[in-house]
């Protein structure tokens, strides 16, 4: 019940609207519970609601991608950390130049290998 209550009145204050109850809802709530336990569910399900990510956004933060995100969104509350679509370009791009810095300083290693800075 924690992990339904917490969903729901975290999901209340920010729709403004309660979220659907039905037979499919209470399975994957349960679903929930036994993916991230008792304990930690209810935590994650709040964590969740607070999470600006246009896709979450666009599916008002719908049980299924709760459901569907459950690890990453544990990791996520763990951390502190969100990741949304954005972040993780930032991140992807940080390490493709990275990868280039990497590759270029192993071509000026090579003695007198063509690259482009020589």
């Amino acid at each position: 019940f924690r992990t339904w209550a917490n969903y729901a009145f975290a999901y209340r204050k920010r729709y403004n609207a309660w979220p659907v109850w039905n037979a499919k809802v209470g399975g994957q709530v349960s679903q929930l519970i036994d993916r991230l336990g008792a304990d930690v569910a209810p935590q994650v399900a709040v964590f969740y609601l607070s999470v600006n990510d246009a896709r979450l956004i666009n599916d008002c933060h719908s049980l299924s991608g709760l459901l569907c995100k459950a690890e990453s969104l544990h990791t996520q509350w763990v951390t502190g950390r969100q990741i949304n679509g954005t972040t993780a370009r930032q991140m992807e791009n940080t390490q493709a130049n990275i990868n280039a810095a990497q590759e270029a300083a192993s071509r000026i290693r090579e003695k007198g290998a063509k690259n482009a800075f020589l």
